[in-house]
């Protein structure tokens, strides 16, 4: 699954990225995705890599942003949860944000090994309510003490009417860290929901 994929090379470092310097005067890319009920923007040097072209993404789909660096890349999870799919609503009664940050947190669509693996080297350093822009949520910091060095990461979690949403990002930690994390916010800033498209199926399965 590419969400696995995804989170061993985002926490465990498997590609180092040393580039820090994010021009504040960058042109930001729109990107309007009603797969996921999203508009938003971000810097044109970001790369998307978007995993929401498939015909199918009733229950859960994601996306990466690539920051490019000289020698490697940073990433930006963002994850999209449908709470109204029977898929997501068999693991989680998501009535408030607290529930879906419980179920989320979890990994759920993870393995058991590899989701142990990263509770057991995490060590969390806040968490709280938190409002970006006009955008209510929760966020977390954490660090991770790996084998190739300590990483930090953030997560912001919210849900809008029947979707909830998580956005993952990390780094080193320090410099690395503390230089995106303010980019990421602004990303978060900018969001927009719009319609979800609703997927067609056979009259007979309606």
């Amino acid at each position: 699954m590419n969400t696995i994929i995804y989170i061993i090379i985002f926490l465990l470092g498997a590609v180092p990225f040393i580039n820090l310097s994010v021009s504040q005067e960058e042109p930001l890319t729109v990107v309007s995705n009603s797969n996921i009920g999203l508009e938003f923007k971000f810097p044109t040097s970001w790369v998307q890599e978007d995993r929401t072209d498939i015909k199918k993404c009733d229950s859960f789909c994601n996306m990466s942003l690539k920051i490019p660096g000289d020698e490697g890349i940073i990433a930006v999870i963002l994850n999209f949860y449908n709470l109204n799919d029977p898929l997501i609503q068999s693991g989680c009664i998501c009535n408030t944000l607290k529930d879906f940050i419980k179920w989320e947190y979890g990994d759920p669509f993870l393995p058991q090994d590899l989701k142990s693996l990263m509770k057991d080297k995490e060590e969390i350093v806040s968490d709280k309510p938190t409002s970006i822009g006009n955008i209510s949520g929760w966020e977390m910091e954490s660090k991770l003490n790996l084998l190739k060095g300590p990483r930090q990461t953030y997560d912001f979690w919210t849900i809008q009417s029947d979707a909830g949403y998580n956005v993952l990002y990390a780094a080193d930690e320090g410099i690395q860290y503390e230089k995106y994390l303010p980019e990421v916010k602004k990303m978060i800033q900018t969001f927009e929901f719009i319609p979800i498209e609703k997927q067609k199926v056979p009259s007979f399965l309606q």
